[in-house]
């Protein structure tokens, strides 16, 4: 089979995640090209090296004709069976130039947060599809009540995760490198975008640090806050207990080092994040949005509250760092409930692409 992937970006992200957990695994028995609209990102290398061919369109926000012209014949000299279309505006852009080919489309995003225009665009092409394959049912749900999707035209292919687990040896490993032995360490991975909310991260960071100085906070991931975010960590008095690791391409050494994992956006979907780092076993902190109460069980294996109230992050925040007994018992549960969680990502895709 000749499966095509149009995703918006390569950049490290969610979206860009689960395009690797697809590819990668059918490129082994199947013919599979990518098509990258923005510039091609890191895990544009990620893919090459595993010989899969990637071509960038080198878009900017908006798509010109010459783009459309471009991707157009790239489907027509590939001649895909299917054509699976990854973010909001590759699945716009493939709709528009659909043709013979099958055409699944997942918006890893909250619609929710897209303007009245952009939605309106999205119900005019929707019905192109040969299926839309919501990676959440939170995703889901809204297609169906507020898009008016067809029901029988959904399917929910719910994001997950593999290799990760918990690992005291990389735990005990980091953790001396970074001389943190006896700290509790908070931890949040994510591009560091003001869309993520990691100032208030910062804030409720701030008030708990005040009284346990053997607090840290690690940020894992890069992007265009990560100045502004460095600087408000300094007026905040906390500097010397953030620590900046920016991008990394294996996140699960500092996973099994930290203690409490925290998810600060106030907008998802189904978060990779909290899916990866349920499965090394972490106490989480999220708050109600997308699909996080059906990885975040309140009180069972984390907190659900209001990211954008630092007192309210503070005061969680502060009885996960004071109660050990809480986090491994936490721990424990965000094992079970990962284990629950898990599915074969690319095969249930492969089995609706046929």
């Amino acid at each position: 089979m000749k499966i095509l992937y149009v995703i918006t970006s390569t950049a490290a992200g969610g979206a860009e995640n689960a395009l690797l957990s697809l590819a990668i695994p059918l490129s082994k028995n199947h013919s599979i090209k990518i098509v990258s609209l923005k510039h091609s990102g890191l895990y544009a290398d990620e893919l090459k090296k595993r010989g899969i061919e990637v071509v960038s369109l080198e878009m900017g926000y908006w798509p010109r004709p010459r783009d459309l012209k471009r991707l157009k014949k790239i489907i027509s000299d590939f001649k895909p069976d299917v054509v699976h279309a990854l973010l909001f505006r590759a699945i716009q852009m493939c709709r528009a130039l659909k043709g013979r080919f099958k055409l699944f489309t997942t918006p890893h995003t909250n619609y929710q947060n897209k303007s009245k225009f952009l939605r309106l665009v999205d119900a005019a092409l929707k019905s192109r599809d040969t299926m839309s394959l919501a990676e959440s049912r939170s995703t889901a749900d809204f297609l169906l009540v507020n898009q008016r999707y067809n029901k029988n035209k959904v399917k929910v292919i719910l994001n997950s995760v593999t290799g990760f687990g918990p690992d005291a040896a990389a735990r005990q490993k980091l953790r001396a490198e970074q001389n943190c032995e006896d700290k509790i360490i908070f931890i949040t991975v994510a591009r560091l975008e003001k869309i993520k909310g990691h100032r208030f991260l910062l804030d409720g960071f701030a008030k708990i640090y005040s009284k346990k100085k053997n607090a840290v906070l690690w940020f894992v991931g890069d992007g265009a806050e990560r100045e502004n975010l460095a600087a408000a960590a300094a007026a905040l008095g906390v500097k010397k207990a953030v620590k900046f690791w920016g991008y990394q391409k294996d996140i699960a050494p500092f996973l099994n080092a930290a203690d409490v994992f925290i998810l600060p956006s106030s907008s998802e979907s189904r978060p990779l994040a909290l899916l990866e780092a349920a499965a090394c076993g972490l106490p989480l902190i999220a708050a109600d949005t997308g699909d996080n109460r059906n990885v975040v069980r309140h009180g069972q294996n984390g907190f659900i509250c209001n990211v954008q109230d630092p007192v309210m992050l503070a005061a969680v925040m502060g009885e996960l760092a004071d109660n050990k007994k809480l986090r491994e018992e936490f721990g424990s549960k965000s094992l079970e409930i990962s284990a629950e969680l898990s599915n074969n990502y690319a095969e249930e895709h492969l089995k609706v692409y046929t």
